[in-house]
């Protein structure tokens, strides 16, 4: 039985940005392995890295934007914005959390979309929706927060709610992970 042996430095050295390479072996001179892997990182606003870190950036496929995770405020921060100045998300599940100065268009048909405010936000911070299903939205505070709406306000822990189909809603914040006020609405929500 005669078996070839091949030794890795006899495979030729390939160009690592040519994609019908398949490489393997040593490369360059200074002993690097030769391995080609995507220079940047691609995930939807669902799938982002479970356990970011301060700074990881790459492409969200869902927003069509560059976004990196900020440790400081437990979000995600887009690099540039869509056409209408703000990012907007189409839901359809039936609870989402919103992210400060993004927009949110609930659409689901039989049950509203629970929409959890941001845990961390500061003075001027907002978040909006607009209600484009049958099933509406409940805006609802974080654990500690309110929502101040005219002389009303929720409970701690309380919510907004839609009473009409295509009821849009604009919370801002006023004090820094505790208070939202009500900034406009086009309906009669109920408030808990």
């Amino acid at each position: 039985m005669t078996i070839n042996t091949i030794k890795m430095s006899q495979f030729a050295n390939a160009d690592p940005n040519n994609p019908t390479n398949t490489l393997a072996g040593i490369s360059d001179p200074a002993g690097g392995i030769n391995i080609k892997t995507p220079l940047t990182e691609t995930w939807t606003t669902a799938g982002r890295p479970m356990m970011p870190y301060d700074g990881l950036m790459g492409y969200n496929t869902t927003l069509e934007e560059w976004e990196f995770f900020q440790n400081s405020t437990n979000s995600w921060i887009q690099f540039a914005t869509s056409n209408s100045g703000e990012i907007w998300t189409v839901v359809t599940d039936p609870t989402f959390n919103a992210v400060k100065n993004e927009g949110i268009i609930a659409n689901r048909v039989a049950t509203p979309v629970v929409i959890t405010l941001p845990a961390i936000f500061n003075p001027g911070d907002r978040v909006l929706v607009m209600g484009q299903g049958t099933g509406g939205w409940n805006l609802v505070c974080n654990t500690g927060q309110q929502i101040i709406f005219g002389s009303s306000a929720t409970s701690v822990d309380g919510s907004i709610n839609s009473d009409i189909r295509y009821s849009n809603i604009e919370v801002k914040g006023m004090i820094a992970n505790t208070t939202w006020t009500c900034w406009s609405i086009n309906s009669n929500p109920s408030i808990l």
